[in-house]
Formats: C-alpha cells, sequence, structure tokens
C-alpha cells in the first residue's frame, strides 16, 4: 500500500515531526562540535598556571593521573572548574539565584500528541482540520527552518551552588585566558556564541561545565561523578532506603574515584597523645576487677568524632553493623636505645601497645537538623576481643563511657529511661540477675558475676552474655544496647557537619543532568518527557508525577455531593452517574502540562508560570492572535487556552484533577471552579513535595552513592555519556610512566589442581594400609613368623562395626622388611585365618569449629583429614605349628602386631619425621613402630577380644605435613616456631607456577613486600636481587599489563600469557627430545601440562591475591628488624599462610589498589601477587577470602530474594487517605509478630516500607507515624513461592510437621495429613490439661490447629 499513499501512522509522524527535531537539536549540535574541539586541542597545564612544581612532582608520584594533562574528566573538575570559578564568581555562590541553563522544547513538539479519540462527525472534521493545518505548517517548516525559543536561565537547585547573574563575552574570555592560558582564551568567544541567551543576555557557567564534563576524556563513571558535585549540596545521613540499591560496580566506581580504597590492616589506628585526649567525642575505659578488689586499666578506645555517625530521618535503634575501635593499653617506657629515625613513627604505638578491639555501633540523633549539637546518643557494646594472651577469660571486663567539655573536663553521659512505673516491677527480674540498664550514667557492668572464691559464673537470665572463646566478652542486648537522655548537649565540633561537605543531590538537580545529557545526545524528548525520565530513573520512591484523571463536571460550585468526595475515580462511580454530566479533559491538560513545563524552567507542575505568546500556536476563536495563548487576565486561565472546548457554556462548572505527585508518590485532587465565559483562578497545581519536612527533603533528594548507581545503570543516559567522548582516541600529552606497563611478579598456584585431586584422593582412598603380623612367642630366640594379613580397604568400611576373616599370607615386595623374622620363614608352610571386626569414622569428628587464627584453620585442616579407626581382633584358626611337645601336639604362644604404613610415601625417596622406608612409621630410633600388641595366648586357635582404636590422617594429607627432619626443641620459642611451621604446611598450596610482567627488557626481581607507596621498601631481607632473562620460562610472553586494566582483564592477560608460554615450549619440545637430557625434558612437559590445563579455566575460577603482612610483622620492619631472626621466621610463615593474601575485586583496577599496595609506583619492585583456584577448601584455608565471599554474597543479594524465618520481602496496601482510600501495593519488609496467626488461622505482620516511612497508611494501630505498622495477612501480599515466616511459631508444630512427608510417602493426601497432625496437637493439649490438674507448673497452652498451607509449605521443603 506504500506506492498508493497509504502508510502506518507512526512511520507519517516521525517524518513530519524530523525538521521540527532537527532545528530543535541544532544548537546542541553547535555546542557538540565546539567542546569537541576543545577536548582534542586543549590541555592543562598546571605548572603554568601557577602550581608549585616541586609540590605537583610530589603529588604526581603518589597519583599518577595528575601527569596527565589531557582534558580528562578529573582535570576538568580539579583544574578547569575551580579555576574558572574562582575568577569569575565573585559572589557567595549560595545565594546566586541561577543554577543553569533550560531550553524550551518548540510548541509544535509539545503540541505533537496523539489525537483525540471521534465521538461524532464534528470531531472527526475537527480533527481532519487539526491535522491539515499542522501539515500546511511543517511543509512550510521545511524550506525555513523554524527557530526554537531561546534558552531561559534555570533557577538553581534547593542548595546547589548557583552561577553568575551576568556574565558577559569579553569577560568570560579574559577569565578564562586568566585561568587556563591563552588557548581557552580564544574557545571563550565560541562558547558565549553557542551557550549564550538572547533573552537573558547571559551565559550559563553550569551548562558549560556539564557539557564539558559529558564530551571530556573520561569514564563514564567519572562523569557521573562530575555531574553530581557539580549540583552536590549536603544533607546529614539518613536509614531511608531507595527502590534500587547501590551497585557493586557503582560503589567501587566511587572508591576508584573518590581517592577511597577498601579498608584494609594496613591502614593502622594510631592513638592519641595526651594532650589530644579531650578534644576526643567519646572516651571508653576498659577494667578488670581484682580478686583482692579494686579496678585495674586494661585500656582505652577513643571516638574522635560523631559526624560518621549521624542518623537523621530514622531512629538510633542501635541495629547496624558493629564497627571495630582499637584498645590502647597504658603508656609503657620506649628502651633506653630506642632513639629516632624509623622508630619515632611507631613511638605513638610502641608506647601504648594495642590490646584488642571492641566492637560497637554508634548513633548520634540530633534533636533538629538546625541544631545537632543536641540529641541522642545511641551505644550498643557486641563485644570485646583482646589480644591472645594468658589469662583473658578471667578478665571480666567492664567499660565507662565520659565525653568532655569545652574546657576538657571528663563528663559522665546520663541513662535514658523510657519505662513507666508498671515496667519498672516488670522488669524486675531481668534486672536482678542482668543489672539495670536504665537511669544514672551510661556504663557496660562486667558480664559474669564471680563467688568469694574468685570464680566465675554466668548470669542465669544472661542470653550471648559473658566469655565465649570465638566471640570474646560478649554483653547481651539488654545491657550492650544504651542511649543517653534525649536532649543531651555534645560540643559542636564533634558533632556539627562542615557545611560544605557534598553528599546528596536534589530530584531538581537530577532533571537538569538528565535533560542535559539527552540534548548533548540529540536524543528527541520534550522538557516533560525527560523531566518523567529523570523522576522514574532517580526518584527515591521510582515515583513519576503526573495526572491520572482529569474531568470537567456541569455542577453548581457549592455542590453538597461534590464537596464530600475527594477522589475524582470515586466521583465518577458513585454520583457521576445519572446526576451530572461531565466530559473528560485528561488529554488536554496533559497537552497544556507539555507547554508549561517547556516554558517554566525548574517546575513539573501545572499552572505555575505566564506562558510566552504563541506557546502553543493555538488562538480561540473571540481572540485576535497577538493574544497569549492561555488567556491569563487578571491572573485567570480560559478552558480555550487548554484547548477544552467548552461543553457547558453559560453555567458555571467544576474542574476536578487527580494527580500523582514526586518523591513520595501520594495520590492527590484539586478542583477548579470555572465561570460561565469558561475561565478560572491559575492556581499552581504542585507536583513536587513542598520541602517543608526533614523527611521531604530525603524524599526529594539522593545520595552521592545512589546517584552514580541509578545512572550508571541506566543504558539511556550513561550510553550518551560514553558516545560524547568515544570519536577521541588520543593519547597525546599524557605521561609515559602513567600510559606504560607495571612490573608483576605472579606465583599460579597449584596449577594442575594437585590439591584439588589429593581432596578427592583423602576422600575416596584414604591411603593407609592397616597390616597384622602373627608371631609365636620364643623364649630362647627369635620369635617364630606365623603369616601376616592386611585390613581390607577403607571405603570398604563404615561407622558400624564389620566382621571380616583374613586368610594368612607369606610376606612379599610390600610387606615391612623384617630380616630376624620373615627371611627365615618357610612360604609354603603358612596357613591360618584372622577373625577381626572393624569401624571406620571419616572424618571423626564432625563438628567444624571456628576457623579464623592459624591455628584454628590447621586444626580444622586436620579434622577434615582424620578418621577414626576401631578394631577388634577377635581369633585365629589353624595356624601352623612352629613349636610342638614331645608327643607332637602344637605348642603355640601365638600373638598379633599391628603395623600401618602410609602408601602415599611408598615410592618416596626422602621420608618425613616418624617414617621409614616403604611409608612405615617408625620411632625416634628407626625402628618400624608398632601400632598395637595382643597379648600371648596359647594353641593354633587363639582368642584374644582385644580392640584398640586409633585415629588416622589420610596418607596424602600426613605427606604435606610431616615434617622433613626431626626437631629438637631448646627453648619455647623454637617449640612455638616448629608448631607455627606445622600449622602452615596444613593450610599452604600445593606447587607454583611463575609469571612475570615487566616494563623493561631486563626485568630485576626482588623480594620487596611493596604493600603501599609508604613500605614499598618492605623487604625480607634474606633474600638478594636477581636478574631474570626474558629466555627464561615465565618471561618469554611480552604480555603488558596496566594501571588502568581491571583485574578480570588481567586474568585474561595471564591466559594469553599461558598461551604464549605453551607455544614456545611446544616449540623447542622436538629440540629436546633428541638431546639426551632427561631431566629438562620432564620439566618441560610437566610445563606444558600446566600451561595448558591453565589456559583452559584461569578466566572464571581463579582468584587473584596480594600479600598483606601483618601488623606486628610491619612494626618489626619498622623497628629495623628485619634481618633478625624472628623477623624472617614470622615472614616465611606468614607467607606461606593462606590467610595473609587479600583477595582483589575483578572489577577494580590497579590503579585501585595503587595506593594500598604500591602497584605502578616509580621506582618500586614489582609487586608479587598469587593466583589461587577459588574452591570451598580454599575458603576453609583463608578467612580472607571467606570474607571477601561473604561480601560478594552481599552485593549479589537482592533484596526480593529476602525470605527468612523472621522476614522475607512482600507488598503491602498502601492506604491514600487524600484520595478515597485508593490502594497502592508498595514493597515492604515483612516481619513475623510475636502473636503469629489467632485461633481462625489468620496472620498478622509488622510491615515497614521500602522506599518512604508509612506517614500516610492506614494502620490497625493508633501510632500511624511510625515506619512500620501492623496489618493482617489480607493485606500483606508474601513475594516469595514459600514464605518461611508463614511456618508454625513453636517447636512442637515444627516437629509435628516434619512427620508430613513421612505420612505422605505412606499415600496420605494433604487433607488426611492434616487431620492426623492435629489429632496428635489435641492429644498432647489433653495430657497437658491432665498434668495441670494434678497441680504440675506445665502451663494449660492453647497450640492452634494445622492449616492445610502449613502443611502444603512443609511438603514443599519452607521448613528449611
Amino acid at each position: 500500500l506504500d506506492p498508493l499513499g497509504f502508510r502506518p501512522a507512526h512511520t507519517k509522524d516521525y517524518e513530519r515531526l524530523l525538521p521540527l527535531w532537527e532545528s530543535q537539536l541544532y544548537l546542541f549540535r553547535r555546542q557538540n562540535h565546539v567542546i569537541r574541539q576543545m577536548v582534542q586541542r586543549a590541555q592543562v597545564d598546571l605548572e603554568g598556571l601557577g602550581f608549585d612544581s616541586t609540590a605537583l612532582r610530589q603529588r604526581e608520584v603518589t597519583n599518577p593521573t595528575l601527569k596527565d594533562r589531557r582534558m580528562t574528566t578529573r582535570n576538568i573538575v580539579n583544574v578547569v572548574i575551580p579555576m574558572v570559578t574562582k575568577l569569575l564568581v565573585f559572589d557567595d555562590t549560595e545565594h546566586l539565584m541561577y543554577g543553569g541553563m533550560h531550553h524550551p522544547t518548540m510548541p509544535r513538539l509539545c503540541n505533537s500528541g496523539p489525537e483525540l479519540e471521534a465521538h461524532t462527525v464534528m470531531d472527526s472534521v475537527s480533527n481532519w482540520t487539526q491535522w491539515a493545518s499542522d501539515m500546511m505548517a511543517f511543509q512550510k517548516a521545511k524550506v525555513m527552518r523554524e527557530i526554537p525559543p531561546a534558552p531561559i536561565s534555570a533557577p538553581r537547585p534547593a542548595g546547589a551552588f548557583g552561577e553568575p547573574t551576568m556574565l558577559e563575552a569579553t569577560k568570560m574570555q579574559v577569565g578564562f585566558t586568566n585561568a587556563l592560558g591563552d588557548t581557552w582564551g580564544i574557545f571563550a568567544y565560541q562558547l558565549y556564541d553557542t551557550f549564550g541567551s538572547r533573552v537573558d543576555q547571559r551565559m550559563s557557567l553550569n551548562e558549560i561545565f556539564a557539557a564539558l564534563i559529558c564530551g571530556s576524556r573520561g569514564t563514564v563513571g567519572e562523569k557521573a561523578t562530575a555531574l553530581f558535585h557539580l549540583y552536590a549540596t549536603h544533607m546529614p545521613p539518613h536509614r531511608i532506603g531507595h527502590i534500587s540499591p547501590v551497585t557493586h560496580a557503582a560503589q567501587t566506581v566511587l572508591e576508584r574515584i573518590e581517592g577511597g580504597s577498601q579498608k584494609t590492616e594496613l591502614d593502622l589506628q594510631m592513638s592519641p597523645a595526651d594532650e589530644d585526649i579531650p578534644k576526643m567525642a567519646l572516651h571508653f575505659r576498659i577494667f578488670s576487677m581484682r580478686n583482692s578488689g579494686g579496678d585495674f586499666l586494661i585500656g582505652e578506645a577513643f571516638v574522635k568524632n560523631l559526624k560518621p555517625y549521624l542518623c537523621i530521618g530514622g531512629s538510633a535503634n542501635g541495629n547496624g553493623i558493629a564497627e571495630s575501635f582499637p584498645i590502647w593499653g597504658p603508656r609503657t617506657k620506649l628502651p633506653v636505645r630506642a632513639g629516632t629515625g624509623s622508630l619515632a613513627n611507631a613511638t605513638n604505638q610502641g608506647m601504648r601497645p594495642n590490646r584488642g578491639e571492641v566492637l560497637m555501633h554508634i548513633t548520634w540523633t540530633p534533636s533538629s537538623e538546625a541544631n545537632p549539637t543536641v540529641g541522642q546518643l545511641g551505644i550498643t557494646l557486641d563485644a570485646i576481643k583482646f589480644q591472645k594472651f594468658e589469662g583473658i577469660q578471667y578478665l571480666n571486663p567492664k567499660v565507662t563511657v565520659v565525653t568532655y567539655t569545652q574546657t576538657g573536663q571528663e563528663v559522665q553521659i546520663p541513662r535514658w529511661d523510657p519505662r513507666t512505673y508498671g515496667q519498672h516491677f516488670t522488669n524486675m527480674t531481668a534486672d536482678l540477675f542482668l543489672g539495670d540498664a536504665y537511669g544514672e550514667y551510661i556504663e557496660f557492668p562486667e558480664t559474669m558475676w564471680r563467688d568469694p572464691f574468685g570464680n566465675l559464673h554466668h548470669r542465669p537470665m544472661g542470653h550471648d552474655h559473658g566469655f565465649d572463646e570465638e566471640k570474646g566478652w560478649t554483653w547481651d542486648r539488654r545491657i550492650g544496647q544504651q542511649f543517653s537522655i534525649e536532649e543531651f548537649a555534645m560540643r559542636p565540633e564533634v558533632c556539627s557537619v562542615e557545611k560544605h561537605a557534598p553528599n546528596t543531590i536534589s530530584l531538581a538537580a537530577c532533571r537538569l543532568v538528565t535533560q542535559g545529557i539527552l540534548q548533548r545526545g540529540l536524543h528527541c524528548f520534550t522538557n516533560r518527557q525527560a523531566t518523567l525520565l529523570s523522576d522514574q530513573i532517580f526518584c527515591r520512591t521510582g515515583a513519576v508525577p503526573g495526572i491520572l484523571e482529569a474531568i470537567l463536571v456541569d455542577a453548581p460550585w457549592d455542590s453538597h455531593e461534590l464537596g464530600q468526595f475527594e477522589s475524582v475515580t470515586r466521583l465518577k462511580q458513585e454520583v457521576l452517574e445519572g446526576r451530572f454530566e461531565y466530559v473528560d479533559v485528561k488529554h488536554q491538560l496533559i497537552m497544556a502540562h507539555e507547554a508549561y513545563v517547556a516554558q517554566c524552567p525548574g517546575s513539573i507542575s501545572l499552572f505555575s508560570c505566564r506562558l510566552h505568546d504563541g506557546s502553543m500556536d493555538m488562538t480561540p476563536p473571540m481572540h485576535s492572535n497577538a493574544e497569549s495563548r492561555f488567556r491569563e487576565m487578571d491572573g485567570n486561565i480560559s478552558l480555550y487556552a487548554l484547548k477544552i472546548k467548552d461543553p457547558f457554556p453559560r453555567k458555571r462548572k467544576v474542574l476536578l484533577i487527580r494527580f500523582l505527585r514526586s518523591g513520595d508518590g501520594l495520590r492527590l485532587n484539586a478542583q477548579y471552579r470555572v465561570d460561565e465565559g469558561g475561565e478560572f483562578k491559575a492556581q499552581e497545581l504542585k507536583m513536587d513535595m513542598e520541602l517543608d519536612s526533614q523527611i521531604a527533603k530525603i524524599q526529594m533528594s539522593l545520595t552521592k552513592e545512589e546517584f552514580v548507581s541509578c545512572l550508571l545503570s541506566n543504558s539511556l543516559l550513561s550510553e550518551a555519556l560514553r558516545r560524547n567522548s568515544s570519536f577521541d582516541m588520543n593519547v597525546e600529552g599524557i605521561a609515559s610512566d602513567l600510559s606504560g606497563p607495571i612490573k608483576l611478579d605472579v606465583a599460579v598456584a597449584d596449577p594442575q589442581q594437585d590439591a584439588a585431586n589429593a581432596e578427592f584422593l583423602d576422600i575416596f582412598s584414604v591411603q593407609q594400609q592397616v597390616v597384622f603380623e602373627i608371631y609365636d612367642k620364643d623364649t630362647a630366640s627369635y620369635d617364630d613368623y606365623l603369616g601376616e594379613c592386611s585390613l581390607p580397604a577403607f571405603e570398604e568400611m563404615s561407622d558400624t562395626p564389620q566382621r571380616f576373616v583374613l586368610q594368612l599370607v607369606a610376606p612379599d615386595e610390600r610387606s615391612r622388611p623384617d630380616p630376624r623374622h620373615k627371611d627365615k620363614v618357610n612360604r609354603s608352610e603358612i596357613a591360618g585365618f584372622l577373625h577381626i571386626e572393624a569401624s571406620w569414622v571419616f572424618p571423626s569428628n564432625t563438628e567444624a569449629g571456628p576457623i579464623d587464627s592459624l591455628q584454628q584453620r590447621a586444626a580444622e585442616e586436620e579434622r577434615r583429614h582424620t578418621g577414626k579407626l576401631k578394631i577388634t581382633i577377635s581369633k585365629a584358626e589353624s595356624l601352623r605349628s612352629a613349636d610342638t611337645t614331645i608327643t607332637g601336639h602344637s605348642a603355640n604362644d601365638p600373638y598379633v602386631v599391628v603395623y600401618i604404613r602410609n602408601e602415599a610415601l611408598a615410592n618416596e625417596s626422602t621420608m618425613p619425621t616418624g617414617f621409614g622406608a616403604g611409608g612405615w612409621r617408625t620411632n625416634r630410633q628407626g625402628q618400624h613402630q608398632e601400632a598395637f600388641r595382643t597379648r600371648t595366648q596359647q594353641g593354633s586357635d587363639p582368642v584374644w577380644n582385644e580392640s584398640f582404636e586409633i585415629n588416622l590422617q589420610t596418607g596424602g594429607f600426613e605427606k604435606r605435613t610431616k615434617d622433613k627432619s626431626y626437631r629438637f626443641d631448646l627453648t619455647t620459642a623454637q617449640a612455638q616456631r616448629h608448631e607455627r611451621d606445622r600449622r602452615v604446611s596444613a593450610v599452604r598450596d600445593l606447587g607454583e607456577l611463575h609469571f612475570t610482567f615487566t616494563d623493561d627488557a631486563a626485568y630485576h626481581s626482588t623480594s620487596k613486600i611493596s604493600n603501599n607507596t609508604e613500605t614499598s621498601s618492605f623487604t625480607k631481607s634474606s633474600q638478594k636481587s636477581l636478574v631474570q632473562s626474558r629466555d627464561l620460562p615465565g618471561n618469554r610472553h611480552g604480555v603488558k599489563v596496566y594501571l588502568g586494566d581491571t583485574i578480570f582483564q588481567f586474568k585474561i592477560k595471564l591466559e594469553e600469557a599461558c598461551r604464549r608460554e605453551l607455544a614456545r615450549d611446544k616449540d623447542e619440545l622436538p629440540r629436546l627430545e633428541d638431546d639426551d637430557d632427561e631431566t629438562q625434558l620432564q620439566q618441560m612437559r610437566m610445563r606444558i601440562s600446566q600451561y595448558e590445563t591453565l589456559a583452559a579455566k584461569v578466566c572464571y575460577r581463579y582468584v587473584v591475591m596480594v600479600f598483606v603482612p601483618s601488623r606486628s610483622l610491619r612494626e618489626m620492619y619498622r623497628a629495623r628488624r628485619a634481618g633478625s631472626t624472628t623477623y624472617e621466621s614470622q615472614y616465611r610463615v606468614e607467607f606461606m599462610d593462606p590467610s595473609s593474601w587479600q583477595p582483589l575485586d575483578p572489577v577494580r583496577t590497579f590503579m585501585h589498589y595503587a595506593a594500598a599496595y604500591g602497584f605502578g609506583a616509580p621506582g618500586a619492585d614489582a609487586q608479587q601477587l598469587r593466583v589461587v583456584e577459588g574452591t570451598n577448601d580454599y575458603s576453609l584455608r583463608n578467612s580472607r577470602y571467606r570474607r571477601f565471599l561473604q561480601e560478594e554474597q552481599r552485593w549479589r543479594s537482592r533484596l526480593e530474594e529476602l525470605n527468612t524465618s523472621k522476614m522475607c520481602f512482600g507488598y503491602a496496601k498502601y492506604l491514600h487517605r487524600r484520595d478515597s482510600q485508593s490502594v497502592e501495593w508498595r514493597p515492604v519488609i515483612v516481619e513475623r509478630t510475636e502473636t503469629g496467626r489467632d485461633e481462625s488461622g489468620m496472620a498478622s505482620f509488622r510491615v515497614s516500607y521500602v522506599t518512604a516511612p508509612a506517614t500516610d497508611v492506614h494502620t490497625l494501630s493508633a501510632d500511624a507515624d511510625t515506619s512500620a505498622v501492623l496489618l493482617d495477612e489480607a493485606r500483606v501480599l508474601l513475594a516469595p513461592l514459600y514464605a518461611k515466616i508463614l511456618g508454625p511459631g513453636n517447636l512442637e508444630m515444627v516437629k509435628l510437621l516434619k512427620k508430613a512427608p513421612v505420612l505422605q510417602n505412606q499415600g496420605y493426601t494433604e487433607e488426611q495429613i492434616v487431620k492426623e497432625l492435629n489429632k496428635q496437637i489435641e492429644e498432647n493439649e489433653r495430657r497437658r490439661r491432665d498434668i495441670a490438674d494434678q497441680g504440675s507448673p506445665i502451663s494449660k497452652q492453647h497450640v492452634r490447629r494445622l492449616t492445610q498451607r502449613d502443611v502444603h509449605a512443609a511438603l514443599c521443603g519452607a521448613l528449611t
């Protein structure tokens, strides 16, 4: 049909709108061209701008990105914007009225909405006439380009910085020249020509800055962060979440850009000097009570400032993540020869030793934002972990806390007591045992009570209260969580927030940013569409403002029926049917809303300003063309201006509008009285929340993390930012040492999966042989050998004892060598059978313990590789007669000896201690060690019935962990060192394959452990520099690694290095095969096998890690003890300990870790990396990797997947009270209540709204302003298919429901299972009543009956 002129409507709409969009976006094409020329030609000459060259070079050493002189996003933010602002902005920016430039959409584009549905012939004629008029205008626009409206100055977003009110071209050119140089002065006139406003006779600096950021060289994350800081303001922290949680990628980008990095042990906290203690916000003292009476000070902890713990917009409930605070012991004297030098940096710690850490959660909730110095302090003391020393289980610490006045005087903190008089008596029992955590002053008493003999005992009602080997000294929440009085005053300097600490951006600023990105990306969006898109992306609740319904009602202004209804929907349903006439005018108001948003900068409201002439190019019939499109006489608006044909002329009528506002997404209604002439008073219809409360400010803003995360998650905005700089691939102006490769020394652990294979063999093949040898006891000569037999394979045994009848055989090549006995035996005479009973439990202990310290991890590895063997030697039959009596009868005196052989050591040339040739266990004298020996019996059919138990480690594990030589411990230090070596051997990795990544032809490798720029010279002094040739294996690949590479990209390059090394070895293999050097040939074949295995899986299965020395090792190095024996031993232990290696995040770059670990530092040696396969077994040996996995799991977890026995994700009815109780389902966190289900089976839940507090929710309780409300089951929709909170509320019902699968297997239906289980509940209740009637204290507790839903959930696995 295309040749006949019948084409789809959307293609015709596109063609007729294309010329208009070309005109609308023409200005932005010009602006992009100027920005592109600036980015390609201009450079930032820091030294020529007055920066101190010496200081600049020092900063370049620690931050190599400063050497880049190109127009990067970093240089624009750090240099261009500050310099230009300093020279051109003279006033206080917070009092300037403008914050950007608004580019109105052309009126014809605003008027190009969908056509109204034609109900009559006249409607069709009107639509056709309007279409013909538009087509004539569009044809005219093709011949003569229509000029879009001139830009208008946009108001400054609330809290953001303003810009100069007037900025002329000459002033701007002088300012740019003085600030950035002559090259920038040349571009100043071009900028003013393309960015200036003819209407306001000014230019927007913020618009230029935003355009420079969008077009600069930089990543999307850098641009997003820079745009945030352009309009950022400050707001105290709060706890209200965002509908789109912050992603891991966004958090990583922010840490990379803002210069921060993840916390490591390298960030040592220093104890304050004595004169600085009164400057602390909080001062904690930890005491211990002596047996003889009196307290002694263990240590002190300090909180410098309460600003990081501000809590506004949520309650200080103390349920956050506990933070660690170091405990500094009392000051001690330094050694006489301590002196100065490098030790002077450590004198602070040397004088105050670290005793451990306090785990606390602190909150400071100001009474008001205007006065943050008065509020309520919350302290939740979780635990105290002391350093490992003897007697920590007897300390029983108590903690006091004070603050300081302006004059440095100590002040105790009064404790809050919210109890009523009745609650004082209710809590009497708990207070009797745990103490009273109310009134007086904040103090945390001892967790255990001491008897007259000095012994410590747990308090009777103390849940998680007292000493625990793993957690340390813990406090129950009833005592550990304490609050100050509500109006407690702190010093301003410890709780006030800096005025210029931007951490928030408003929704209004987000709209400016969104419109700018879309316009520079040449996207066809009107102002209203861009605003709605911005709210959909950035709004905390995801609410998009708009008109939901609009009707024009033929009704008197004082109509009682109209006054009693608040909702347009309800009015249409219940009153207007037959009572009044009305016309739907929603379409016309939406089109008018387009014009208002286009003409009124910074506003999303309807009827918010006086529009310019011809804004919609539609003139009422009775008015001339010169009059305004919106007829605003004496502040009135005409229906004709809204394109509403008056359906009720010469009558009074009412315009009813139902709309959704941004921020909290509330549904509201508005009424406008229209007179007989079709006019009504222009009263602004506000679609934004009023910023009259702290909650409203939070709802209309975003944090930095939320803004960057939302922008990166939206492909439209992020791709537009990326494409603005994709044209430029120039690398001129960047320093060579920044763009050059970095040096790395990489060791790939276990490239052939030897550890995994060993673990597999340990499970399915114990590799231990148990041999039974039977001898005849002789007094005057050697005992006669009667034969031997072996225990069947361990895989054939179980924890249940099994009987075996073993035939005795003659010794062979696998037998235990014993020339005194076995060489003299006649092998053909061996006969008989041995009856035994054996059981094997592997592992012997199934309860896993804590695995944090090296000792615990070594013990866990031993537990996993140790089994328990129990053997009962019953009897023997038909033994040969070694001794005979005179009468010819047998005179045997047989006994059995048990020996154990490690089969994994059978072919080893070098044996570890305790083993001889062939893997037989030996004692210190080198003799074979007996595992068990029976008593001597008589006869050829002796009966012993003797049993023994032995714990056996797997052969492979014993081979890895046993010492290679005997060690005699003459001192305690030697014993401790040897014990550490043994533990390391239990957890260390197997085998390594080395690679070297260099930046030069010759690479000098040392053993330096470079963990940051400060400790780049931290070395193991016993090792020396080695010159490695490029011809050695691992150095021949030629692959380069750069600071900008992510860890994942590094693994790809490591895989490429494997392939190149593999190709080199395969090329050289034929040459070696022709030679006679068998050793080199075997080594090359092994490397080829390793390279092939590694190249196939390194990208997705391996983890990259960097070595992190412990605090004590760093302190020894700083104290110049690097050459000591203690240092050497501890270094070796830590270097081999997997938990000393910190995993690196695959999405981060080496630049991100440069400050922490010294990657790419000038003059530094190659940093050592280890690449290990990330298995479950390795997570048990490396606590850092285990925490790394937990952190990754936290980032991967989604709120929608929450499903525990206490809470789950769901949706709850949100009732809009100002919209006739209309219902909206909003996301919530559903918590289980203590009441559970009632007798009818109906449950009640406590719900917390995810994105907005329930300030407008109809609740079942009287308190309607709390963030958590109580709703019945009918008003809550649980998201999980089988929600665990629906499970039974007591253990009795859980036990009964566990029988449901058994009954189902027996053929019961769900209905029959319900009846059967309810019968058992009734029987149990009857028994309890009988016992209670007999005077027993057992209560007559009523247990609700099970429902079919409970049984169905149990059958589907919801209980687990």
